[in-house]
């Protein structure tokens, strides 16, 4: 965590530390560290090898988790003194995930996800000296105006909101969904995550367009952060980048027409990979998709080849996959390709010679 929009206060490159934390009072950073901690199903674990912290689980999740750290508190002891009621896991198609507790005797319901999508559900933000003010049209604007700076800089964003539930209130099953608690929520923080790329990759990526490979980006990130990564990366170079709705709103016909120019698709659900998939099938194109998660599973089982995550892919995205990177590296699909391309070569050219020499042989035998 870089940046932030943290209790009403923006903080640029420099987050709140145990050291520096000296204007959010002592019940508004234990509101921010329990709606991470206990909307969470990440960990952190410990390298055995060089003994740093590691993440287990999502990435995104282990960098809001190490930012607690950074505040002064260990998640370990918040989360397993709430009493977790239910959870309404992480939907692409809602862009959030939702946690409902209990801790102290209260009853609390936690949000996290894209933060244009919280903004509206929220009616409130809280301020550092644990009031809270009117999340109005003009506040909405500022707020908005950080996350896409935030965004611009290559920065994932992340919205978290909570609210305080009676004990009468009715907890839908999570097949009904959590849209019906979803409603004047109090915004706790935005925070903005960097993920820097591996150093490998930009160079992974030019190998596989000196291939013949055309890389396309599909993420369910902000248009402005998956613009920045894909710039770095070298995928988006002359081409567009377009967000999930606007895929949607094409006609098949419309789609095929527009997807050679398109390198980055943002804001994407699981059905638009699919699509995409689809799509790049009819036009006549060899279609190999990666992915992690358990809705990934369509587009891996649609694609010529299903390339899976193997140390953060779920089961169901393994099983739905052909090949499964050990080591979830870019780099190393290039060296599959490479392989997979010089087997195909040296097989061609042992058929092209038994060939040759057994229908030389055979009309040797035959006008003999």
């Amino acid at each position: 965590v870089t940046d932030g929009f943290i209790a009403g206060r923006y903080c640029e490159g420099k987050p709140p530390t145990k050291e520096n934390n000296t204007e959010m009072n002592e019940a508004v950073t234990k509101l921010v560290v329990e709606s991470i901690a206990c909307n969470s199903k990440a960990s952190m674990g410990v390298d055995g090898k060089t003994g740093r912290p590691i993440v287990i689980g999502n990435k995104t999740e282990g960098a809001m988790l190490t930012f607690i750290r950074i505040l002064g508190f260990n998640y370990m002891p918040i989360r397993e003194k709430a009493e977790v009621v239910k959870t309404f896991p992480f939907s692409s198609k809602k862009k959030r995930m939702t946690t409902i507790v209990r801790s102290d005797g209260k009853l609390c319901l936690y949000v996290k996800g894209a933060p244009e999508i919280l903004l509206d559900l929220c009616s409130k933000y809280v301020k550092v000296d644990n009031s809270s003010d009117e999340l109005n049209e003009d506040a909405k604007k500022r707020i908005l105006q950080r996350i896409t700076l935030m965004a611009s800089k290559g920065l994932r964003t992340v919205a978290v909101a909570f609210k305080e539930l009676s004990e009468t209130t009715q907890i839908p099953p999570i097949e009904a969904g959590s849209e019906t608690l979803e409603t004047a929520l109090t915004l706790v923080c935005v925070l903005g995550i960097e993920d820097p790329l591996r150093i490998e990759v930009p160079r992974a990526v030019q190998d596989c367009q000196r291939s013949g490979i055309v890389v396309r980006m599909c993420t369910g990130d902000n248009i402005l952060t998956a613009q920045n990564i894909a710039k770095k990366a070298g995928i988006l170079t002359d081409g567009e980048a377009i967000e999930g709705p606007t895929f949607r709103r094409w006609t098949a016909e419309e789609q095929k027409q527009k997807l050679p120019r398109v390198q980055v698709l943002a804001r994407c659900s699981p059905e638009d990979k699919l699509v995409l998939v689809k799509r790049l099938k009819e036009m006549g194109e060899v279609v190999a998709v990666t992915g992690d998660g358990t809705n990934d599973g369509p587009a891996l089982k649609e694609a010529d080849v299903g390339l899976s995550m193997g140390i953060i892919g779920t089961a169901v995205a393994q099983e739905a996959s052909d090949i499964v990177i050990m080591d979830d590296n870019f780099s190393s699909i290039v060296k599959s390709v490479m392989w997979g391309r010089s087997v195909y070569d040296n097989i061609r050219r042992f058929l092209q010679f038994q060939l040759t020499v057994n229908v030389v042989a055979l009309f040797i035998c035959t006008v003999g």
